[in-house]
């Protein structure tokens, strides 16, 4: 293989090299954000439980 040709294989294994990484790194990124709107959503949803749960008690104390 001629120097040239090497340069060019070696540019392009970096390159691709890189891009692997980088993709790994969105991925992982992607699921940070889809753990942390998950853990947003559940807080949420158990905070309206608990709301409908107070609710009750109040509703039950009336009757």
């Amino acid at each position: 293989m001629d120097l040239g040709l090497t340069r060019q294989v070696r540019t392009l294994m970096v390159a691709f090299e890189k891009e692997e990484e980088a993709t790994a790194a969105a991925a992982e990124e992607e699921e940070n954000v889809d753990f942390h709107a998950q853990q947003i959503i559940e807080n949420e949803f158990k905070s309206q439980i608990f709301s409908l749960q107070m609710m009750k008690q109040d509703f039950r104390r009336t009757l």
